[in-house]
């Protein structure tokens, strides 16, 4: 089978992950989920706006987003740090995104992120995915980013082709969530598509 060259050593992979913790923007920070994170995180996964396009059912109990954490704690415990809390300044979880799957021998990545309502339109999302993409590129030496919209999530449509994202087509009857089959739309981000954008340029400006 071949194989990307420069793809990252497998023994290495958990060190990588790990490390996303450490990059800022001027807004936000990134950690790993705690289960303090309980109350925020219920905040968002109870929201049925939030929930809507989402693959998750809408959280009916607190309980509910602590086994949420819980999974995302032993999947750290197997170095396996793929999903992230999206902070402000003061540590508060705000929103969560991270890797649906990774084939670092195909230097490809499906990315999903949620935020809570009461942060929408002030362009964090975008500022957190700008940090990942980035990150991305550069220490997990991705070549393809990868994400699913539901067909009528319009806003995080926008959200992707503000950062230079491409549609490739729709997916029919993609996945089954909700009592229903849905169509997803396909987007992609090529290294060499962000390497000629405005961010990518502004990345390498600071």
């Amino acid at each position: 089978m071949s194989q990307f060259p420069s793809s990252p050593n497998y023994e290495d992979i958990p060190e990588l992950l790990k490390s996303f913790s450490k990059v800022q923007t001027e807004r936000l920070r990134f950690r790993p989920l705690e289960i303090s994170d309980q109350q925020n995180l219920f905040a968002i996964m109870s929201d049925p706006e939030v929930s809507k396009y989402n693959r998750w059912d809408v959280h009916q109990s607190i309980s509910q987003s602590e086994e949420y954490i819980q999974a995302a704690l032993d999947l750290y415990a197997q170095g396996q740090y793929l999903e992230w809390a999206v902070c402000q300044a003061d540590n508060q979880l705000i929103g969560f995104f991270g890797i649906v799957w990774w084939m670092p021998d195909y230097a490809s990545v499906e990315l999903g992120f949620s935020l809570n309502r009461a942060y929408w339109n002030r362009g964090l999302i975008s500022e957190a995915l700008t940090a990942l993409i980035h990150w991305g590129f550069s220490e997990m030496k991705i070549n393809r980013f990868e994400a699913q919209c539901e067909i009528n999530n319009v806003p995080s449509q926008r959200v992707l082709e503000k950062l230079g994202w491409s549609c490739e087509g729709t997916l029919r009857e993609r996945v089954y969530f909700k009592e229903s089959f849905r169509n997803m739309k396909l987007y992609s981000l090529l290294k060499t598509d962000y390497q000629n954008s405005d961010f990518w340029q502004l990345q390498h400006s600071l």
